[in-house]
C-alpha cells in the first residue's frame, strides 16, 4: 500500500500554532509537579489530565493569512486540523482511527481566530490507513494511504504538504 506523509504547510502565510496555557514558561521545563510532560500529554490528546486550559497561539513568523487543513505547529508533534479534514475522514471511514478534542485558536495579540479546528492525535504502530510517521513516536508529520489523501483531496481538504512516505528503519 502506499502511504503518503501530509504535514502543516510553514510559508510564512500559512497560520502556524502553538500550544499555550496560564502560566506556560518561554523555555521550559514544561512538566506537571508529578513530573509528565505537558507537551507529550497534549500531542496524546489527554489534555483533561492537566488540570487547566490549554489552546493554540499564531507563533512568530506566521503571517497567518492562510488556514490550511493542517496546521505547522512548529515540528511539534502535536496536530491541529480543520473540521472538514475530520469530516473527510469520517466520510472515508477512517475517523474512528484517530482521536480529536477541541483547539481554540489565537492570534498573537490574543485575538479569537474564529476558524473551526480540532487537536487530533493519530495511532502509532504503522497499521491502518491513517497512522503516525514512526512505529513508536508521533511527530510532526500524519501519514495516510493513497486512498485516504485521494479522499481528502476529491472532498477539496487539500490544505497541506504531501509528500512519500519512506518507513523508518528500525535498527535491529
Amino acid at each position: 500500500m502506499t502511504e503518503h506523509m501530509l504535514s502543516g504547510p510553514w510559508a510564512t502565510r500559512d497560520l502556524w500554532v502553538a500550544p499555550e496555557w496560564q502560566g506556560k514558561p518561554r523555555f521550559g521545563p514544561h512538566l506537571l509537579p508529578d513530573g509528565r510532560d505537558i507537551l507529550d500529554l497534549i500531542e496524546r490528546g489527554d489534555i483533561e489530565e492537566l488540570g487547566f486550559d490549554v489552546w493554540f497561539r499564531q507563533v512568530e513568523g506566521s503571517r497567518g493569512q492562510r488556514f490550511g487543513d493542517l496546521l505547522w505547529a512548529g515540528g511539534l508533534a502535536t496536530k491541529v486540523v480543520s473540521r472538514r479534514f475530520v469530516d473527510a475522514l469520517e466520510d472515508l471511514g477512517v475517523a474512528g482511527d484517530v482521536r480529536t478534542y477541541p483547539a481554540r485558536l489565537f492570534d498573537r495579540k490574543m485575538r479569537p481566530i474564529e476558524k473551526d479546528y480540532v487537536g487530533l492525535v493519530e495511532p502509532t504502530g504503522g497499521d491502518g490507513e491513517i497512522h503516525a510517521a514512526h512505529p513508536t513516536l508521533r511527530n510532526m508529520s500524519l501519514v495516510v494511504s493513497s486512498r485516504v489523501l485521494e479522499g481528502l483531496q476529491e472532498r477539496g481538504v487539500t490544505d497541506y504538504r504531501a509528500e512519500p512516505y519512506v518507513p523508518f528503519a528500525l535498527p535491529t
